[in-house]
């Protein structure tokens, strides 16, 4: 189902998506809008990436879109070549922000695209990153063949925050909350309880 592999209502009208694949097109979106359409009226949002192993997107960063101001920088991507690209939020989505608190789940097999996500909510301090320690497989890698049988893996972009050289390779997102795995979407609703007593 193009990544998504669970969309529901938690108890406590929480809101959960678990995406398996980053893996978003046009005419992937109407699984994306009927996604976030079913979650809307939820008091908080968790978006469960853990065990993704990446992918991409054809028409921008339109999940990151959902959760922040339109055009928001998110990403410099430089390559080999010094041409340097940033990435925003899309102007074009006509579908409603989700302004609710927003819990995104990592654990070690998050992995590049899928790390992207935590990692540009997080610094924007949009959302709150439970679990644990992602991959940390930020660089993209362009295949080279050698000969009919053998092809070599070589780094040829970075993706940091802009105008820094602040990422995740190597490093991983880090957890705002290092939860033991098999408790988070309980941590996550202890979390919330308490915010609301405050």
């Amino acid at each position: 189902n193009f990544g998504f592999a669970a969309v529901k209502v938690l108890e406590g009208n929480i809101g959960y998506i678990k995406l398996n694949k980053i893996n978003l097109s046009e005419k992937r979106l109407p699984v994306l809008y009927a996604s976030m359409h079913f979650v809307a009226n939820t008091n908080a949002l968790i978006n469960d990436v853990q065990d993704n192993s990446g992918g991409g997107s054809t028409i921008g960063d339109v999940f990151e879109s959902y959760f922040l101001p339109k055009e928001t920088p998110l990403l410099e991507f430089k390559n080999r070549e010094g041409e340097n690209h940033i990435s925003k939020t899309v102007s074009w989505l006509i579908e409603p922000n989700y302004d609710k608190p927003l819990y995104i789940m990592v654990n070690g097999g998050t992995v590049s695209a899928a790390e992207a996500f935590p990692f540009a909510l997080q610094s924007r301090k949009r959302a709150t990153i439970i679990g644990h320690r992602s991959a940390g497989a930020a660089d993209m890698s362009s295949w080279y063949p050698v000969n009919d049988h053998l092809f070599v893996s070589v780094s040829t972009g970075a993706p940091t925050l802009p105008g820094t050289e602040i990422s995740w390779e190597q490093k991983g997102v880090q957890p705002d909350h290092v939860v033991k795995a098999g408790e988070e979407i309980g941590y996550i609703t202890d979390l919330i309880e308490a915010g609301e007593e405050k």
